[in-house]
């Protein structure tokens, strides 16, 4: 229903990329399978706005209302998708997402291997998305946010359309 409003409200300027990711993820979610409870507290919109950086380098993390659990490659694929335009995106995603991974295993995490996190990384790309239709829909519109929200639609569609992260929606 989201979904319907969304493309009804933004039609005259969303790109078909959108329409398409849109489609295919929205189109897919009573189909998807109930998967085990995921063991990492995620923040949900961890995106450059909800961080706030002090002079000496510290970053603190805030806006904690929609987070829950997940995976945390879920909320590198929402920083990433929205933070980097695609093109700088592509040339550098599977590195900085490797280096995140290394920083797991050297923390101590053990039994998650690269092709897991990789595969929860593409998976996190749909939440960006989810997250732009439901946050424009459900809060009161301004030219602003409607300026945000068609942003983080169209990089986080094109993410999840990059990566082929369709096949993770079944």
């Amino acid at each position: 229903m989201l979904w319907a409003g969304f493309q009804e409200r933004y039609a005259a300027v969303l790109e078909p990329h959108v329409k398409q990711a849109g489609d295919l993820y929205f189109g897919r979610l009573d189909a998807r399978p109930e998967r085990a409870p995921a063991p990492t507290i995620t923040h949900v919109d961890y995106r450059l706005d909800n961080l706030l950086i002090g002079p000496d380098g510290t970053v603190t993390v805030v806006d904690w209302q929609t987070c829950g659990t997940g995976t945390g490659p879920s909320d590198v694929a929402y920083f990433l998708g929205a933070g980097l335009l695609p093109e700088v995106r592509r040339e550098v995603e599977e590195q900085l997402v490797r280096d995140y991974f290394d920083g797991l295993v050297a923390g101590g995490v053990t039994g998650y291997d690269w092709a897991d996190c990789w595969l929860d990384y593409r998976r996190g790309t749909w939440g960006g998305l989810s997250m732009a239709v439901l946050a424009s829909m459900s809060v009161k519109r301004t030219d602003r946010g409607d300026e945000m929200f068609l942003a983080m639609a169209t990089r986080h569609a094109r993410h999840a359309l990059d990566l082929d992260a369709a096949d993770v929606l079944t």
